[in-house]
């Protein structure tokens, strides 16, 4: 059996208590490692994440999830993509991922978070909105939207995520 390492890539975005974070990386794991052997997690430098590294995509990850208790995380969330933190980059990758979801109509809302003390990137929130109303014809709604982008922004790199409201992973279901 050859297996391609090389498809290995972030899939989920967890969202776990401060200090246990190898604890909850571990405890995905093991509802993960079924199903995919060299699944793997890499902790970052701000505490309370935990990227999942898979050759599953984040639904199929979120899926397996829904059917296996996790006690330390708070959030999961499926990665749709990742990006340079440039603006442009972003802004391109979220319509080009956009386009992929609903059709026109759509309710949607927009999650920015940057962690690199900067907020040089808050502008884009309405570049993308703008983009969403215009060209797709989306509906900008906070509460119980249908479409959920987050965007995720790590230093060098940019985590995005479009999902539909009931693909995230969070643990008040469960409670």
């Amino acid at each position: 059996m050859d297996i391609d390492l090389n498809n290995i890539k972030p899939s989920v975005l967890a969202f776990v208590k401060r200090a246990y974070e190898k604890e909850a990386a571990i405890e995905i794991l093991d509802c993960i490692l079924p199903y995919d052997i060299n699944a793997k997690f890499r902790i970052l430098d701000i505490p309370g994440i935990v990227i999942i590294e898979s050759r599953l995509n984040g639904l199929e990850i979120i899926r397996i999830l829904k059917k296996c208790f996790v006690s330390q995380a708070k959030r999961i969330i499926p990665i749709s993509d990742v990006v340079k933190s440039n603006p442009t980059e972003i802004i391109n990758n979220v319509i080009k991922l956009s386009k992929e979801m609903e059709n026109r109509g759509t309710k949607f809302k927009i999650e920015l978070k940057s962690y690199d003390r900067s907020n040089t990137y808050r502008p884009i929130i309405d570049i993308i909105a703008r983009k969403l109303i215009t060209e797709n014809g989306w509906i900008v709604k906070l509460k119980e939207p249908e479409v959920i982008i987050f965007i995720h922004i790590f230093n060098d790199e940019a985590f995005i995520s479009v999902v539909k409201r009931g693909e995230v992973w969070e643990l008040k279901e469960y409670l």
